[in-house]
């Protein structure tokens, strides 16, 4: 625990976080509007895009998108061992592995032919969940920040009906680092992000009180890993802690 507070302390503006208590709607939200590239956290509202598109009936889960040898992009058990380059990919193959292995291919699939179904590019949709008006660059390049982020994961926890295949597959993403890096007696579904300088964590934390939580980080990508589980543990004593008060 030390570890995170001296990171917040001495990298202040290097760290973001939210807290949000889904049954009393106790909010904490720190850095909240400052810039960070996504990462791969990004991929929960790109799937939550594809997942309205599904509801709304423009495309269902057999529609197959087009996989070009450009697409292809390395990361842990990646389309390469699935599919060949230049064949088309069942929609719904394309989100399970963009969630559960943070499979870069697969998201640059879902990313290029999303304008093919919907009225609007993925970047317009996905920065209306931001309450400010965004600098320009918010819609061309992969970026976000804390308070985005609280607004995309309060309407996947709110809308869990529609969103719980995302929601499961969250569950059964990366199942021993960031904020599943300490361990519980309960669920957490979570997405992380890595690359470069930036390493960050989302999720929903399954307590008796459920609730949202997120760590972004810049600059401390050596320690990053346990900087976002020390915080994640923070958030759940703090949790608990209300429970009697």
């Amino acid at each position: 625990m030390k570890l995170a507070f001296y990171i917040t302390n001495n990298h202040a503006e290097d760290v973001a976080y939210f807290y949000y208590n889904t049954i009393n709607q106790q909010q904490v939200l720190y850095n909240g509007s400052t810039t960070m590239m996504a990462a791969s956290t990004i991929k929960v509202p790109l799937v939550m895009g594809w997942t309205n598109l599904i509801a709304e009936g423009t495309v269902n889960e057999e529609t197959a998108l087009y996989y070009s040898e450009s697409l292809y992009e390395a990361s842990m058990k990646d389309l390469y061992y699935f599919y060949p380059e230049n064949s088309y990919v069942p929609l719904t193959f394309l989100m399970e592995h963009a969630i559960v292995y943070s499979d870069n291919t697969a998201a640059n699939i879902l990313l290029v032919n999303y304008t093919s179904y919907a009225c609007e590019t993925f970047r317009e949709w996905f920065v209306s969940f931001s309450d400010e008006i965004v600098p320009e660059s918010f819609y061309s390049r992969n970026q976000m920040n804390a308070s985005m982020m609280l607004n995309v994961m309060k309407t996947l926890y709110d809308d869990s009906l529609k969103y719980a295949d995302i929601i499961e597959n969250m569950k059964n993403a990366l199942p021993n680092d960031y904020f599943k890096g300490n361990e519980y007696d309960f669920e957490v579904a979570h997405k992380y992000g890595n690359y470069d300088i930036y390493r960050h964590d989302m999720g929903i934390f399954y307590t008796f009180e459920p609730f949202l939580a997120c760590v972004f980080t810049q600059n401390i990508e050596e320690i990053a890993s346990q900087v976002i589980a020390d915080i994640s543990k923070i958030m759940v004593e703090y949790n608990i802690v209300h429970l009697y008060e």
